[in-house]
């Protein structure tokens, strides 16, 4: 844990869109041998951008890494509670269950549409294994407490919330309208040629992705104010600008429809995150068939 003082930039494993965004599990181990400084591998199950829930198997994947490169594991988890019903969220603690230190990350701010109440808490398990661990661990608490402000409110309620008769009733409701919504906006966009959309498994957000080469630097859309036109146009115009952030730009000034590409997360593939909170159908319609149209627009305003 003496590695974590000596960085100050990730060290990134990627998730496999051919295999619904799980951990692609030989480009993590292969990072790990490449940086021996590795001290933990961070999971965030149900994940953001990408919708997607790791299965048993990925899971017990990565805790055999850790075991094997002796590593912890920082499972951020603040979803949890948001997985639709025909899929199944494996929390870390049970599938850890002893081998490895852990983190687990939860809050209040994800399951309860509650502005404002951002209360969050960590969980340490299985300290015992590593004496730098221990250390990591109070070391950790004390900056926290040094420069996180209590939210009090959230806390002096949280029991009674989620204790509260209804609230799991509630949370049934919250979800599946969340998947129904995801169902809808998959339903729209997956037609669209050149674009892959995975099933969003939990959370509210789902990341479709473009098909390799059909994205390239002379396509454009058309933006009818001249300002707007002007100031997208300076925008791309950096050589170094990743093709699906130029493709967010041109969308944003075409149609005021505001994604984040795929690259703003890191990610090695093209392609934008939308979050799939609108429950308003006529509006969700018209937006993500107009999002539709401007892909497949935008995709064959030039050939490559």
């Amino acid at each position: 844990f003496e590695s974590f003082r000596h960085r100050s930039e990730p060290i990134l494993y990627r998730l496999d869109p051919n295999h619904n965004w799980e951990p692609d599990i030989q480009h993590m181990e292969e990072q790990i041998q490449a940086h021996p400084e590795v001290g933990g591998i961070l999971l965030i199950n149900p994940n953001n951008p990408t919708g997607s829930v790791y299965s048993k198997e990925a899971l017990e994947k990565v805790v055999g890494l850790a075991q094997k490169y002796n590593l912890m594991i920082i499972s951020d988890e603040i979803y949890f509670r948001l997985v639709y019903p025909h899929f199944h969220h494996e929390q870390a603690i049970e599938v850890v269950a002893g081998r490895v230190p852990l983190v687990v990350m939860r809050g209040v701010s994800k399951d309860v549409p509650w502005p404002g109440a951002r209360c969050g808490w960590l969980e340490f398990h299985n300290a015992a294994l590593d004496p730098g661990f221990v250390s990591f661990v109070e070391a950790l608490k004390k900056r926290m407490l040094l420069e996180v402000c209590a939210t009090t409110m959230p806390q002096v309620i949280l029991a009674a919330l989620y204790d509260h008769p209804e609230f799991e009733s509630w949370l049934a409701q919250y979800v599946s309208g969340l998947e129904e919504t995801s169902t809808a906006i998959a339903n729209i966009l997956a037609p669209t040629k050149g674009l892959k959309v995975n099933t969003t498994q939990g959370a509210f957000y789902m990341l479709p992705s473009f098909e390799e080469g059909v994205l390239n630097s002379s396509q454009s859309l058309s933006i009818p104010h001249p300002e707007v036109r002007a100031y997208v146009e300076e925008l791309v115009s950096r050589p170094d600008i990743p093709l699906d952030q130029r493709f967010v730009y041109y969308l944003l000034g075409a149609t005021g429809i505001c994604v984040v590409p795929a690259t703003g997360f890191y990610s090695p593939f093209y392609g934008f995150r939308v979050t799939t909170l609108d429950r308003d159908e006529v509006r969700r319609q018209t937006t993500y068939t107009q999002l539709a149209q401007s892909i497949q627009e935008y995709l064959t305003s030039a050939s490559s």
